[in-house]
C-alpha cells in the first residue's frame, strides 16, 4: 500500500512540476470477468471462496463488506477513460456501484452451483480452516490468517483492509459513456 502511494505522489508531482498528461485510476478489489467466468487464482476473493467450497462451510460475516468489481468492466473504464482528454489531471476510483457482504456473494454463488455449503461461525471456519495440511491448495490463504490464530482473535475485520470509497463521480462519467457496472446477480461464476 505504501509504495502505491508513493508511486502516485511522484506521478502527481511530475504532473504538477512538469505538465505530463497523467492520470490516476483506483479499482476496487478486481473480480471475475462477468462475461467468460475467467478468474484470477492469486487474487484474495477467488482463493478466500475457493477455501470455502474445499472445507464446505464459509463463515457467517454478514456485516463484511465485499466492494469487488469485474474486470471486463474495469478494464473497459480504465481505457475509456484515458481515451478522453478531459482525464488528464484527474483521479478515478472505480468500483462497484453497490457492495455486497460475504454472505450475499456466497448465497449468489449457492444460487449458481448444486453446492451445499454450511454457514458457521467465524470461529469454527478459521479451526477448520487451520486443520487442513499447509501442502494443500489451501496453504497460502492459510497462512494469511495464521496471526489470528496466535493472537487468539476470532475475527478478522476485512473492512479495515478495503475502506468504501465514494466513486459516485467517475460512475456518472462512465454512465453518460455509455459504460455500466454489470450486476454481481447476473454474473457468471
Amino acid at each position: 500500500m505504501q509504495s502505491k502511494w508513493v508511486a502516485e505522489k511522484l506521478i502527481w508531482r511530475a504532473y504538477e512540476n512538469c505538465g505530463m498528461p497523467i492520470a490516476v485510476y483506483r479499482p476496487a478489489i478486481i473480480g471475475v470477468n462477468t462475461i467468460t467466468g475467467a478468474k484470477s487464482s492469486a487474487e484474495f476473493l477467488y482463493r478466500f471462496l475457493q477455501t470455502c467450497f474445499t472445507l464446505n462451510a464459509y463463515p457467517d460475516l454478514p456485516d463484511v463488506l465485499l466492494d469487488a468489481s469485474p474486470v471486463n468492466y474495469i478494464s473497459k473504464a480504465v481505457v475509456s477513460l484515458s481515451l478522453r482528454r478531459d482525464s488528464q489531471g484527474n483521479a478515478f476510483h472505480i468500483n462497484h456501484p453497490q457492495s455486497v457482504s460475504i454472505n450475499g456473494l456466497i448465497e449468489i454463488l449457492l444460487n449458481d452451483t448444486e453446492s451445499n455449503l454450511q454457514k458457521i461461525k467465524y470461529s469454527e471456519w478459521l479451526k477448520l480452516l487451520q486443520q487442513q495440511n499447509t501442502d494443500t491448495k489451501l496453504g497460502s490463504l492459510k497462512m494469511l490468517f495464521e496471526p489470528l490464530w496466535e493472537g487468539n482473535r476470532n475475527i478478522i475485520d476485512f473492512r479495515r483492509l478495503r475502506p468504501r470509497i465514494d466513486a459516485e463521480q467517475t460512475r456518472q462519467k462512465l454512465e453518460i459513456m455509455g459504460l455500466n457496472c454489470p450486476s454481481l446477480i447476473d454474473t457468471n461464476f
